[in-house]
């Protein structure tokens, strides 16, 4: 088993995954306050290369208990893992893998 650890870690170094999260982290960042200029529901986001979005009803809240997430019922695109959290299950996350590139965040 550590054998395998140590693989992982050289893999995480040699590709130099923590600078390329680091990178993607901060471009899919600017995006979603692109998005958040736009669409008045997404409320506040957690940083880094695993975001967390909370969706609200009311611009200036800080949580969203009147629909449950109903959201994220909505138009699921394919491929697209959505996960309802949080205390009022509004918050979405976003999980990409630390070989994702910056091209990829288009939406």
């Amino acid at each position: 088993m550590l054998c395998c650890r140590a693989r992982v870690l050289r893999v995480i170094r040699d590709e130099e995954l923590q600078e390329n999260a680091r990178i993607v982290g901060a471009a899919l960042l600017a995006r979603l306050r692109e998005l958040q200029k736009r669409y008045e529901v997404i409320g506040a986001f957690a940083q880094g290369l695993m975001m967390a979005i909370e969706l609200v009803k009311d611009v200036g809240r800080s949580s969203d208990t009147s629909d449950d997430g109903a959201g994220f019922r909505r138009d699921k695109a394919p491929g697209l893992v959505v996960s309802k959290s949080g205390p009022y299950r509004s918050v979405l996350r976003i999980v990409p893998p630390l070989c994702s590139q910056c091209t990829m965040l288009t939406m």
